[in-house]
């Protein structure tokens, strides 16, 4: 877990560092409210994975982006698993924390993005008559690619990793693809 941990600040570091270096005029974020939805496939780790299968989510936020490089976010992050013993458990998050991009592209319309945040993870888990949850402190780490498609929206593909403080090897990996639109440009 060490290791995922340090190679995902690592890469968080590098995006910031360069995003700081220099911008470039095309980013759809620059000063301007925005919205994200994005559907997911939400893949379990660690000793989950024996368990729990494969399953869907959905991640909707609401940013505000400060440059070309730099916005804050928050998102809600919802996810459904199917239990081997006919079950079921879902996770709920609401995450908060800075999203840093870096254009690619001369015209600045493509280009990564890298983040992580803080926030609440709740569990729940059905299996038959019998129902527990859980709620605890998490937090995420994410990095895309993205596409400014028009002034008011791009579109992105991303990967996260989500998990509790408790219990960090047993997390869940989203891999997902959304729109941000920009409804203020």
């Amino acid at each position: 877990m060490r290791c995922i941990f340090r190679k995902v600040f690592s890469l968080v570091a590098l995006v910031v560092a360069i995003s700081f270096a220099g911008a470039t005029e095309g980013q759809a974020e620059t000063d301007s409210l925005y919205f994200s939805l994005s559907g997911n496939m939400a893949i379990p780790t660690g000793d989950n994975a024996d368990y729990v299968h494969v399953g869907g989510g959905v991640v909707a936020g609401l940013g505000y982006g400060f440059n070309e490089n730099f916005a804050l976010e928050g998102e809600f992050i919802g996810a459904w698993f199917p239990i081997n013993v006919s079950g079921t458990a879902s996770t709920y998050s609401g995450i908060f924390g800075p999203r840093f991009s870096l254009p690619l592209s001369a015209d600045g319309k493509f280009g990564v993005f890298a983040g992580a945040g803080i926030g609440v993870v709740h569990t729940e888990i059905t299996l038959g008559p019998f129902w527990g949850s859980a709620t605890r402190f998490g937090w995420q780490a994410k990095a895309g690619v993205q596409y400014e498609e028009a002034d008011s929206f791009e579109l992105f593909l991303d990967g996260r990793y989500v998990a509790t403080a408790e219990y960090a090897g047993d997390g869940a990996v989203g891999i997902g693809l959304g729109i941000r639109f920009y409804p203020l440009n």
